[in-house]
């Protein structure tokens, strides 16, 4: 069995999703993205490629799982995403973040790691 790959979803991958996607790369396949460019959602290709890549999705805010769940509903069933609930408040692998997405992420962690083979 292969690491299980983790895809990490905020705004625009600046600050939430690559924290998070750094902090797990040594345990899990990650990636990060943003689904927003200029402010507007442009990036549908992309989300979808990436979504059928991963086993798991984390999103950082419920809006951000909404617009997963009208673009691409059965994708959103089938790879569980998953609103972590951590505003867009923090810098890059701000101390503070990093313990939010530890504490957020911490339900899930057990979970994720019996389903590989390098346990965590």
């Amino acid at each position: 069995m292969k690491k299980v790959k983790l895809l990490f979803i905020c705004h625009s991958a600046q600050n939430r999703s690559p924290t998070a996607s750094k902090m797990y790369t040594n345990i899990f396949d990650t990636e990060a993205m943003g689904l927003y460019k200029n402010a507007q959602f442009d990036l549908h290709d992309e989300l979808e490629t990436k979504l059928e890549w991963c086993d798991r999705a984390f999103v950082m805010e419920e809006e951000l799982e909404a617009v997963i769940k009208r673009h691409f509903p059965n994708l959103a069933i089938e790879k569980k995403i998953t609103n972590l609930d951590i505003p867009d408040v923090y810098e890059i692998n701000e101390p503070a973040l990093k313990l939010k997405i530890e504490e957020k992420m911490k339900p899930y962690i057990e979970e994720l790691c019996s389903h590989q083979i390098n346990k965590c």
